[in-house]
């Protein structure tokens, strides 16, 4: 933003984040700039994620929208890296997902392009800065005690430039599969391995599979929390974890043309889906 700085604010219900960005606003305010205040979540309870921003200016503010790009990023949550790593004793699975999660536009094409979004962090640059921003990122998370053994990119937006990059970590002893991918099991491909993605909600579908579900707890009602919990109790005995997973499926092969038919399928219906959303 032009004579400007956006800033977003992270934290959970109850610490603070959203007073402290509306406290912000109206001190910038009472200066003589043109401000926004505003917080993004779910259910409005104590402990649930939630998201805040600020915009502030010395010119009129037309742009009305989450941001997605920031000058400072404030994370209210001080045991953040605590908690992280309890997770991580309890065998939660430690993804990566981008560096900095500073979103550009870039027209979706290319084979791995799994996400008709042209949002994204990754896809179009070339290998070796996404190598770096790899790199960089993992380090992030073993200087706080965690290994992450998981991509999961932004908006499901990435490249072949990408998988390239992830080839390379491994091979450099930092091994990661990617969660994403339409597909009815885990499949190889150009020496990375995928978890398959299909939906955003939980869903069992009538054949057998192994696949993923995805959801932001931030965007979720309470409505949506009682269907999860009674999903997962449901279907309990057919969970297991991503990384139990991939030990068993470690020398999976190529997906196949019938895998690559699915794929291609999937993306094209659900193209159709978002142009008429």
């Amino acid at each position: 933003m032009k004579n400007g700085i956006e800033i977003r604010w992270h934290g959970r219900g109850g610490q603070g984040a959203k007073t402290a960005a509306l406290l912000l606003a109206d001190v910038a305010f009472k200066t003589g700039k043109h401000v926004q205040g505003f917080p993004e979540y779910g259910p409005e309870r104590m402990g649930a994620p939630i998201t805040a921003y600020n915009r502030i200016s010395s010119d009129v503010i037309r742009v009305h929208s989450n941001i997605y790009d920031p000058d400072f990023v404030a994370v209210a949550d001080e045991n953040f890296w605590e908690k992280a790593c309890e997770w991580q004793k309890k065998g939660w699975t430690i993804a990566l997902h981008g560096l900095h999660h500073e979103l550009h536009f870039h027209e979706p094409r290319g084979y791995y392009q799994l996400s008709h979004s042209s949002k994204t962090e990754w896809a179009g640059k070339s290998s070796t800065e996404q190598y770096e921003m790899l790199k960089q990122g993992y380090q992030i998370l073993k200087e706080h005690g965690l290994t992450p053994t998981c991509f999961f990119a932004p908006c499901h937006t990435y490249d072949e430039a990408t998988v390239k990059a992830i080839a390379l970590m491994k091979t450099e002893g930092c091994p990661m599969y990617i969660s994403d991918g339409y597909a009815l099991h885990p499949y190889q491909r150009d020496g990375v391995y995928f978890l398959p993605t299909l939906f955003d909600t939980p869903h069992k579908l009538p054949m057998q599979g192994i696949y993923t579900f995805v959801y932001h707890p931030n965007n979720m009602q309470e409505q949506d929390f009682a269907y999860l919990e009674d999903f997962l109790k449901k279907y309990a005995s057919l969970f297991r974890s991503a990384d139990e997973i991939m030990e068993k499926y470690d020398s999976v092969k190529n997906q196949g043309i019938l895998g690559k038919i699915i794929e291609h399928a999937i993306y094209f219906l659900r193209g159709i889906k978002g142009s008429k959303e």
